[in-house]
């Protein structure tokens, strides 16, 4: 698949803390670091779906234990580039467990945000870790880019295509809604087929 144009988002480490922690706190305030991951994924992936931008603004990678948004991983790893207060503040992480610590609040999480974080939980938080781990091994664009042993950035073109939603991809392209080119970081106007 090759296009010219490729569809990003700013990460905003700020915002994914407070869905790290809103996830967290819907789940009972602790979880495993790779379910939570799992959950951080598939609401990034609902959300652009359903309105053409990710929560947030996350690089979506296929990792040999299924897809994962890798900032947020970044994230729970001490290993983001931000200051590690910013995070920890907020998050406790201890080996594979990631507990809440504080609440940052959801000022970065609009309304859209939070319904499609509860439905993310309400669809998946009851499942086992690993049961949603094999989920996530099933998901088309996992299965199409995912390389045995490899770390491999899972474009938004192929979510878009492997969705079949119309509003995310027709006539063998995807579509750039106004809401997508205002949340890339690069200025693109909306409609021009032809930069595609």
């Amino acid at each position: 698949m090759s296009h010219r144009m490729r569809i990003t988002f700013r990460f905003n480490p700020d915002k994914a803390v407070q869905a790290i922690t809103y996830i967290l706190s819907s789940m009972g305030g602790s979880m495993e670091k790779v379910k939570l991951t799992k959950l951080l994924y598939l609401a990034d992936r609902q959300s652009f779906i359903e309105r053409g931008v990710s929560i947030t603004g996350d690089r979506l990678v296929a990792m040999q234990y299924g897809p994962v948004p890798s900032g947020c991983l970044d994230l729970l790893n001490g290993v983001a580039l931000i200051n590690r207060d910013r995070v920890f503040r907020f998050i406790h992480v201890v080996d594979t467990q990631v507990s809440l610590r504080e609440d940052p609040g959801k000022t970065l999480l609009n309304d859209a945000d939070r319904k499609v974080l509860d439905q993310v939980v309400k669809d998946h938080g009851a499942l086992q870790t690993w049961k949603l781990v094999h989920q996530t091994h099933a998901l088309p664009e996992y299965r199409d880019i995912y390389v045995d042993g490899t770390s491999t950035p899972i474009p938004f073109e192929v979510i878009a295509r492997d969705s079949g939603d119309q509003r995310r991809y027709r006539l063998d392209r995807p579509v750039v809604s106004p809401e997508t080119a205002a949340a890339m970081p690069c200025p693109f106007n909306p409609g021009a087929d032809a930069t595609l």
